[in-house]
């Protein structure tokens, strides 16, 4: 077999065309490669960062203080509710009233079954309606 080269006249379409699509496949997959050089190098700058981040938490387990100073305000808000609902348990008068039933057979379970028959559903079927344009204008009807 005699070489072929590509100035050739003799060089096939599908080998020119086989040629171009090798030469695209090699810088995608050059490509590739530098992507995952930088992502190794992303993510190694990642866990580096992340093992100072874990040395400093070792080195003062102690919560900041403004978070400590939260924590502290919400123990004394509740602390402050719960007495309010401890002190509010003996008595009724206050700007908190008590729950009164509108009706008194409402009160009592037994009371309202044996007063009266409760309608079973409370939406009742109504009968079929004409629609609007089933119906004849007011200028028909006075016609």
């Amino acid at each position: 077999m005699t070489p072929v080269t590509p100035s050739s006249p003799a060089v096939p379409t599908w080998t020119q065309r086989l040629v171009e699509q090798l030469q695209l496949i090699s810088e995608v997959s050059e490509t590739l490669t530098y992507r995952l050089l930088e992502l190794e190098e992303r993510l190694a700058e990642g866990e580096r960062e992340l093992a100072q981040l874990r040395t400093q938490a070792q080195a003062s387990p102690e919560l900041p203080s403004a978070v400590e100073s939260w924590l502290e305000q919400t123990d004394e808000r509740l602390a402050r509710v719960e007495e309010l609902l401890r002190r509010g348990e003996g008595r009724s008068s206050g700007p908190v009233r008590p729950l009164v039933a509108v009706s008194p057979a409402l009160s009592r379970p037994g009371a309202a079954a044996g007063d009266e028959e409760l309608d079973p559903d409370p939406f009742p079927e109504e009968g079929e309606q004409p629609f609007l344009d089933d119906q004849p204008f007011l200028d028909e009807q006075i016609a």
